[in-house]
């Protein structure tokens, strides 16, 4: 409870910003339904690999000051993906370098990840 105590105190609405990238539009519906209802403040971005894209990727980042960037596991697990997953990794560097990667492992364990990597309790 102290972690989230000090992100009440740094967020004015007490609200945890996650951005999400992800392959799968389904499951990223699911995702963004799921931080919802835990009170997060949520956005969930399929990824492609185009000009148009990336643009779009960025701005998402601009957008807010995320505390967390969340990377589903087709994203970061997929070897035929990695130069996809190296620029995604470098924007997400440059445009909000303050947020903190988060790396789960499935859909199923967004919750358990945001939670070790933000030491907040949800």
């Amino acid at each position: 409870m102290a972690g989230q105590a000090a992100l009440t105190k740094r967020l004015p609405d007490g609200a945890l910003q996650i951005i999400s990238f992800g392959l799968n539009g389904a499951v990223a519906q699911r995702v963004e339904a799921q931080l919802g209802s835990l009170g997060i403040d949520a956005t969930c971005k399929v990824v492609t690999d185009t000009p148009d894209g990336l643009d779009s990727m960025t701005q998402a980042l601009k957008s807010k000051r995320w505390d967390g960037v969340l990377l589903g596991p087709g994203v970061t697990e997929d070897p035929e993906i990695l130069p996809l997953f190296n620029n995604l990794v470098n924007l997400i560097h440059q445009a909000a370098p303050q947020a903190k990667f988060i790396f789960p492992s499935s859909p199923e364990n967004v919750q358990e990840a945001i939670t070790r990597e933000l030491g907040v309790s949800l």
